[in-house]
């Protein structure tokens, strides 16, 4: 099978599952729990879901995006039925739009405004950075950021945005795992890079952002809220952006990344407190990660 035709195809199975009404499939998948009824969904619905991917291409001029861009989208259906409730009267079809569109248009803007590793050298940059990040706390303080900046041999300006471009891509994947490179260094593979369209590849990457969205919403409540304000996102929709009304207008706003001595006024707790609980929700899902007999 050629490149194209995997990206065409990536969701279909053999042999044909049940026919069904779309709709059924999830009403189906949520009453039972079973992922197979959101694999027959997407089964069904690949063609639409490839038109949709065409259009975006088109109009964004991101020829060579078009895998990506799709398993964003699928990404975005993941999200929507974390939050669908068919007793409400709407479809899923049409209630996933909202999602869906919100994923690719978040996809779009972290990769043209987003921190970007065209080469190599700039990939293995990235990864000190991170591996720097770790073991520094996870901690976005000016101290800490001074000190990667200094390491890698950057300004902070650029450490910062380097920082930000790979917490983004940690926050629904594994989020890094040790190994030890050529000069016998430990460092940070970063693993939410894809570069084949192996549809093997684009279920365990699903896979992962599903169990972390599911892992995510059993934290407690302040866990939740912690590492939410800490990485900068909405802790109900995950997403790294709000609207706000300014003079009658909509105005997109991107959500600050809360250091914990902030975050720790704001919860009544003292700052190590709040790194605490940042770090044990944090290893709750990764241990949801290790734990599935998947991945």
């Amino acid at each position: 099978m050629k490149a194209w035709e995997k990206e065409l195809y990536s969701y279909q199975l053999t042999p044909a599952p049940p026919k069904m009404p779309p709709q059924e499939y999830i009403e189906r998948y949520l009453a039972e729990k079973d992922d197979k009824y959101f694999s027959w969904y997407l089964h069904y619905n690949e063609k639409y879901i490839n038109e949709k991917i065409k259009g975006y291409v088109q109009e964004y001029a991101m020829q060579g995006h078009f895998m990506d861009m799709k398993s964003a989208f699928v990404f975005g259906l993941l999200q929507a039925l974390q939050n669908y409730d068919p007793e409400k009267g709407a479809s899923f079809n049409s209630f996933q739009a909202h999602y869906t569109k919100r994923a690719i248009d978040d996809y779009i803007r972290t990769m043209r405004t987003g921190y970007s590793v065209p080469t190599d050298a700039e990939y293995s940059l990235l990864r000190k950075a991170m591996a720097l990040y770790a073991e520094y706390g996870y901690k976005s303080d000016d101290e800490t950021i001074n000190k990667i900046a200094l390491a890698i041999g950057r300004k902070a300006k650029t450490a910062k945005k380097i920082i930000t471009g790979g917490v983004r891509n940690m926050m629904f994947a594994e989020f890094y795992r040790q190994y030890a490179d050529e000069d016998g260094e430990e460092s940070a593979e970063d693993v939410t890079v894809d570069t084949t369209t192996e549809p093997s590849r684009m279920f365990y990457h699903e896979r992962r952002l599903k169990i972390l969205c599911e892992a995510f919403d059993n934290l407690e409540y302040r866990e939740r809220a912690i590492v939410a304000e800490h990485l900068g996102f909405c802790e109900n929709c995950w997403s790294t952006r709000y609207v706000e009304i300014i003079n009658g207008k909509k105005v997109k706003r991107e959500f600050k990344e809360i250091a914990f001595i902030d975050l720790a006024g704001e919860h009544g707790i003292v700052p190590s407190s709040a790194d605490r609980i940042y770090r044990g929700a944090i290893d709750k899902l990764r241990k949801a990660l290790k734990e599935d007999k998947w991945l």
